[in-house]
């Protein structure tokens, strides 16, 4: 009978290490598959950093054009709405972002110049209705997927999610994520600048408010609407005189 007894405790115990193990492999498979998604790169980002061999005027011309529909003359009741290409996103991103941010006195211009986040290293993908704009940190993409929305005459990025790699976390589950990088990147920056830019990307508090531009000449140029459109990012503004 006890020897019985001691053939059942046996096959017991034994039962217990072969679930035990099958627990471990499995985590170990779920792990394994998780790290391969987060060092593995999005679809997207191979195509985003397929730059042309003239980006760099391509950029450049982006950004004048940008500056004529600006300053161009029109009554206070026009629509107007400039259309930015993925590709030439990309190479506005790759080849003038430092600039653009250093003349215009950005504290935040020689964070992203010290972070080393130029060139291929940094790309935005137009998808449906969401704006991707990724990073490469230590060999890892990481960055934001939102649907950018006007509201209340302020620039909202909502429903934020976090990738990093192919895995995607929402923006509420991931807070940790958004203040590591922030901090990582805005080192030198402000900690109201840096809590600012936290909230707009968990979609707490709006990116850009009010979402307007004053212009030298006295008038404000609004922004009234934003929506992606296959790989297009469409702006749609109205040109007032200041205080209307």
């Amino acid at each position: 009978m006890s020897a019985m007894k001691q053939n059942d405790r046996v096959h017991h115990r034994r039962r217990i290490f072969a679930w035990v193990g099958v627990v471990v492999f499995v985590m170990m498979c779920v792990g394994g598959w998780g790290v391969w998604r987060a060092a593995s790169r999005p679809v997207w980002w191979g195509r985003a950093g397929m730059l042309p061999g003239d980006a760099a005027e391509r950029g450049s011309a982006l950004e004048r054009g940008g500056a004529r529909a600006l300053s161009e003359a029109r009554d206070d009741s026009e629509r107007w709405t400039v259309s930015v290409a993925e590709a030439d996103a990309n190479a506005w991103l790759a080849h003038r972002l430092d600039r653009w941010l250093a003349n215009r006195g950005s504290e935040w211009a020689a964070a992203v110049k010290t972070e080393g986040a130029a060139g291929a290293s940094r790309r935005v993908d137009f998808d449906g209705r969401r704006v991707r704009l990724g990073f490469e940190v230590d060999g890892v993409v990481v960055g934001l997927s939102a649907v950018p929305e006007v509201e209340g005459g302020a620039l909202w990025l909502r429903d934020p999610r976090w990738f990093v790699g192919r895995i995607e976390l929402a923006a509420s589950g991931a807070r940790w994520l958004n203040r590591v990088l922030v901090d990582r990147v805005g080192g030198r920056v402000s900690s109201e600048g840096r809590e600012r830019l936290r909230g707009a990307l968990d979609g707490s508090r709006a990116l850009f408010e009010p979402a307007s531009m004053p212009l030298d000449d006295g008038r404000v140029v609004m922004l009234v609407e934003v929506r992606v459109e296959a790989d297009r990012l469409l702006l749609t503004c109205r040109t007032l005189m200041e205080g209307q």
